[in-house]
């Protein structure tokens, strides 16, 4: 039986393998095997990078290799696992507004100076449609100022912290492309502040931080009429008021 060497596919059939992998995989498990897939990596762009739990070996040995350009999903975390993560990120990428393809970015966890080095370039991230902070340790204007510009472009939003949607004084443009909305801390007062700011929402998913009776919602404080996916959670014990 014929053998079929992996460095011997068509450069589009491997482009084509190397869209269910992720980019950590691809680095470090294939590069420096062969020139001609080193040519096939090199010239890949559609990287999706998970940093999640990754060993800094396998984390700087990509770093060094990939150019930001090539990048259209990032995961960063700071967790106890991988602490100062988004410090040696930084140290290898200056400014996250070169990642020009980007279109998904994930923030598990990430220090203070690292969240300022991340906000000046957030803004300039064009392609972004997907973005999830979960965990911020210090939260300041600037901020929310970045995420606030980003939230039009938006099609899926994961905050940790319902304010940031009312974070601005003035009253922005509906968010008409965002989807997908997960909220970690949320009140009941900022239900009609969704209803304003996202009116096509399809997916909707809250942790709702009350330790208070039920409210009665108003109908402009209902979710929008284009939900079909609802998920409530509370974190206490809720008195329904019928």
């Amino acid at each position: 039986m014929s053998q079929i060497l992996f460095d011997q596919l068509p450069v589009e059939l491997v482009h084509s393998i190397f869209n269910y992998l992720l980019g950590n995989d691809i680095f470090y498990a294939l590069f420096n095997l062969s020139p001609y897939l080193d040519f096939i990596i090199v010239n890949y762009d559609r990287y999706c990078l998970n940093f999640n739990s990754c060993h800094k070996s396998q984390f700087d040995f990509v770093c060094c290799h990939i150019r930001p350009d090539q990048v259209v999903s990032l995961t960063l975390s700071d967790a106890n696992d991988t602490p100062d993560q988004s410090k040696l990120f930084f140290s290898y990428f200056k400014d996250i507004e070169h990642f020009v393809r980007l279109r998904s970015l994930r923030i598990l966890q990430i220090d203070t100076n690292s969240l300022k080095s991340l906000c000046i370039g957030l803004s300039q991230l064009k392609l972004l449609s997907s973005l999830e902070f979960t965990v911020v340790h210090s939260v300041s204007e600037q901020f929310n100022n970045a995420i606030v510009q980003l939230f039009p472009q938006l099609n899926r939003l994961v905050l940790y912290d319902a304010r940031h949607l009312t974070a601005t004084t003035t009253t922005p443009q509906p968010f008409s492309r965002l989807r997908h909305l997960t909220l970690g801390e949320c009140w009941f007062v900022h239900l009609q502040r969704i209803s304003h700011l996202a009116p096509n929402l399809t997916s909707l998913d809250i942790t709702v931080q009350e330790s208070t009776t039920w409210p009665v919602l108003s109908y402009d404080q209902m979710p929008p009429q284009s939900l079909v996916r609802l998920i409530i959670k509370m974190t206490s014990k809720l008195h329904f008021v019928i």
